[in-house]
C-alpha cells in the first residue's frame, strides 16, 4: 500500500479475483510502454521515499509522536 498506486507504480487487483489478476498480468506483459512507465515510477518513488535516511526520519517522527502522546497521558 505504501508503494503501489494503481496504474502509476503498479497494478492492484481485488483479493481472490483471479480474472482481474489474469487481466492485469496480461496488460503488463502486452503493453511495454505501460510496463516501462510503472517500473520507472516505482523506481523513482523508492529512490525518494524508501532511502535509509527517509526511513530513519519517519521512525524519528513516529518516536517523537509516541513520546508526546505518552507525555500527555503520564
Amino acid at each position: 500500500a505504501e508503494l503501489i498506486e494503481d496504474g502509476v507504480t503498479g497494478v492492484s487487483v481485488p483479493v481472490e479475483d483471479s480474472r482481474a489478476l489474469s487481466e492485469a498480468i496480461d496488460r503488463v506483459l502486452r503493453q511495454s510502454d505501460f510496463r516501462h512507465d510503472l517500473s520507472a515510477a516505482a523506481q523513482a518513488k523508492c529512490a525518494i521515499e524508501f532511502t535509509t535516511s527517509a526511513m530513519v526520519d519517519r521512525y524519528a517522527a513516529l518516536y517523537q509522536e509516541l513520546l508526546a502522546r505518552q507525555a500527555k497521558i503520564g
